[in-house]
């Protein structure tokens, strides 16, 4: 029998609250907070579900981050979706190679996430007027995640981006995300599908190599499966 659905089966109450859960989460964030909704997607396990969820309550963008450095894979999954959920697409770019290689690669890590994620993704919700943006993070994933999740109980109005978080994924984990992706025939990232010393519970779909990942098998995870991009990186010293 396929895993998630055993999943799905074994674990019948928990999955349905969770999906309760989001649902009444992203009803009254909606009702509070009127106007235009995006969601961001990675592509990653997290994203995909919680973009099927808000499709059901009202008819958002898609606002995909393109980095510059994300894994090859992600656009076309992050663009299966959108047309299968009928929601326009909207890609934010940065430029993470130009970027690391002038501020000495991720020696200034934030500089590099202002400039390749924050400001393209500040840019995208601004123009496109949103005042809603739901976003795929999950209590368990990280103990400073579970303090900001649970200090704003799950809406954040964000005053520095002008724009209304909400998070309806936060009591979701990682295996409700994967069962749910394979019970509604979503589009799955092939991350996912390799062995690289993680079950698929903990792989994170993000950039194809990120120093601060260093020790967690960033460059070998690189070399091996994008030999092409992994020389380039190497030729402009950026590993």
């Amino acid at each position: 029998m396929n895993l998630d659905k055993l999943y799905r089966l074994n674990n019948a109450r928990h999955y349905q609250s969770v999906q309760d859960d989001a649902h009444r989460l992203i009803e009254t964030a909606i009702n509070r907070h009127p106007g235009n909704v995006a969601v961001a997607v990675s592509g990653g396990k997290d994203s995909v579900p919680l973009a099927h969820l808000v499709t059901q309550h009202c008819d958002p963008i898609i606002i995909w981050n393109d980095s510059g450095l994300e894994l090859p894979e992600s656009r076309d999954v992050v663009t299966a979706l959108s047309q299968k959920l009928h929601c326009p697409l909207v890609i934010a770019s940065g430029q993470a190679k130009k970027v690391w290689a002038e501020n000495r690669g991720l020696d200034n890590a934030r500089i590099v996430d202002r400039e390749t994620i924050l400001k393209p993704t500040q840019k995208a919700l601004k123009e496109h007027n949103i005042a809603l943006e739901f976003v795929g993070l999950r209590e368990d994933e990280a103990r400073g995640r579970k303090i900001i999740i649970r200090t704003h109980g799950g809406i954040l109005e964000n005053k520095k981006w002008d724009v209304v978080t909400a998070w309806p994924m936060r009591k979701w984990k990682a295996a409700d995300c994967l069962a749910y992706i394979d019970e509604h025939a979503l589009p799955l990232h092939p991350a996912y599908s390799r062995k690289f010393g993680k079950s698929r519970e903990d792989i994170r779909v993000s950039w194809v190599y990120d120093g601060t990942w260093r020790n967690h098998g960033s460059e070998e995870y690189c070399r091996r499966f994008y030999p092409e991009i992994y020389r380039e990186l190497r030729e402009i010293g950026l590993i």
